[in-house]
């Protein structure tokens, strides 16, 4: 994969407890994702996937999974980093590291996980795993975005 462009905004989207609620039947998943368009409306960014599903399906998969408006701006995945604390941190670390060209980057991750990042990430939108993303968490990343 191709290095982007440091000052790009990056989005690491995880998918259950974020897209839809945790533990979702089949019928349900993804049902959350019209926050996340609301979100992304008229904004510059590109995504990175973080969720589990990137164990089992390819980021090409992943992309037609998500409506085409969101999918159209996956461009990866993170590696799976077997770590204790702070996993999805050190894998957002690792590929930033990896597939960010020199220079700081403007990211977020919305996921359902805390313990999978320090206490104190200012870069962390939180979503409950019982009810998934809803208007607060659109908000937040609708004016992380217009910044």
């Amino acid at each position: 994969m191709q290095n982007i462009v440091a000052n790009i905004k990056l989005l690491f989207l995880d998918f259950d407890g974020v897209l839809h609620p945790l533990n979702s039947e089949k019928e349900n998943l993804f049902c959350k994702v019209h926050y996340l368009e609301r979100a992304l409306e008229g904004a510059s960014c590109k995504i990175v996937i973080t969720s589990n599903w990137r164990l089992t399906y390819s980021t090409q998969e992943m992309r037609e999974l998500l409506p085409r408006s969101i999918g159209d701006l996956v461009i990866g995945a993170t590696e799976l980093i077997n770590e204790i604390n702070h996993k999805r941190f050190l894998e957002i670390d690792n590929y930033l590291s990896t597939h960010i060209n020199s220079g700081s980057t403007d990211w977020r991750a919305i996921d359902d996980s805390p313990q999978d990042f320090p206490t104190d990430c200012k870069n962390l939108i939180y979503c409950n795993p019982i009810s998934g993303m809803g208007s607060e968490e659109q908000i937040q990343i609708a004016k992380w975005l217009k910044n």
